[in-house]
């Protein structure tokens, strides 16, 4: 007597897409107005300082047009500052015999939640002292406990290129974006820290795309094996999930999850 098996098959198919790098968060403070205006806050720019000895109480961050600062692009740009700024010589210029550690960052979180390959861009221009005054980027996901990255940005007078600073670290994440400025009490030299036209990129993770499953199964058994045909589904997909199972219920996959021949599924 010759005994069969029924072996329900099941073909699961799988669908992805692939986006091209975008913008998430910009800016180029061409929104401002006036000669000088400190972020607290302005155009969504709000200052802050970090602990030091004395406290800090100086060198905070100004939006400047042309008349208070060396603007990189455009009628305006972001830059530390002393209290009283000036309006001739270097421009802008900070003071360099009180100690300061000033940021500022941006009042709306950055939703990167949906992106990969987070990368930034932004031009700057930094005198300062090598080790002592200088520029650098921070991010904060409460806006109260602060990361700094470790590039220091001084030593130029001239506008320099930051491009596709790595920002991985933060892919599917909301964030706050900030600068950051650290100057000690002896020495420098101005400008300091000025920053313009910031753009954060990443790539959109594509939306599960549901997929038109393959139809017409058709199960053929031989001697000791069951040859199945199907017609393909269209458009084309990644990849096929053939299952086997004795349950006449198809099993329902995790998304996100992978799996290796003979895992359970469902």
């Amino acid at each position: 007597m010759t005994k069969k098996l029924l072996v329900p098959l099941f073909v699961l198919l799988f669908y992805s897409g692939l986006n091209a790098q975008v913008t998430i968060f910009s800016e180029d403070f061409e929104t401002a107005t006036g000669a000088e205006n400190i972020a607290s806050p302005y155009l969504g720019w709000q200052n802050g300082f970090f602990p030091t000895n004395p406290t800090t109480n100086d060198n905070f961050f100004w939006v400047f047009d042309n008349t208070r600062c060396d603007v990189i692009n455009g009628t305006h740009s972001m830059a530390v500052s002393m209290n009283t700024p000036v309006t001739t010589g270097t421009l802008p210029q900070y003071t360099t015999n009180k100690r300061a550690q000033t940021f500022v960052y941006n009042t709306t979180a950055i939703d990167a939640t949906n992106y990969t390959g987070l990368a930034l861009d932004f031009n700057w221009i930094c005198e300062g002292e090598a080790g002592q005054d200088y520029g650098y980027v921070l991010y904060s996901f409460d806006t109260i406990n602060w990361a700094a990255l470790p590039d220091q940005y001084q030593g130029q007078n001239t506008v320099q290129s930051v491009t596709n600073l790595d920002l991985s670290f933060l892919d599917g994440q909301i964030f706050y974006l900030g600068f950051g400025w650290d100057n000690d009490n002896n020495g420098g030299a101005s400008p300091g820290f000025i920053f313009d036209d910031i753009d954060l990129t990443g790539t959109l993770v594509p939306t599960c795309t549901v997929p038109n499953q393959p139809t017409a199964l058709i199960l053929t058994p031989t001697n000791n094996s069951i040859l199945g045909t199907f017609t393909t589904a269209a458009p084309a997909p990644d990849n096929y999930l053939v299952v086997v199972s004795t349950n006449p219920t198809a099993p329902t996959p995790v998304n996100g999850t992978s799996y290796n021949i003979g895992d359970v599924i469902g």
